[in-house]
């Protein structure tokens, strides 16, 4: 739900699930804040890294596409 610029990226004054990469130290490497128009919890959110060096990621939502 951040709006004053610590978490880049938020894309509604709801909540949106905040992925973050850091090192041994902690620091972040890579971010991606993920959501829709309406509500993104990450309650039930699985982050897999694949065979290529990428990673898949599954989350809940209340966001609907093309509605």
């Amino acid at each position: 739900m951040s709006n004053d610029g610590d978490v880049y990226g938020n894309h509604s004054s709801l909540t949106d699930v905040w992925i973050l990469k850091v090192d041994s130290l902690g620091n972040i490497q890579r971010q991606k804040c993920i959501g829709g128009s309406d509500r993104e919890a990450g309650t039930f959110c699985q982050i897999k890294q694949t065979t290529d060096g990428g990673y898949l990621i599954a989350s809940d939502t209340s966001s609907m596409i093309g509605m």
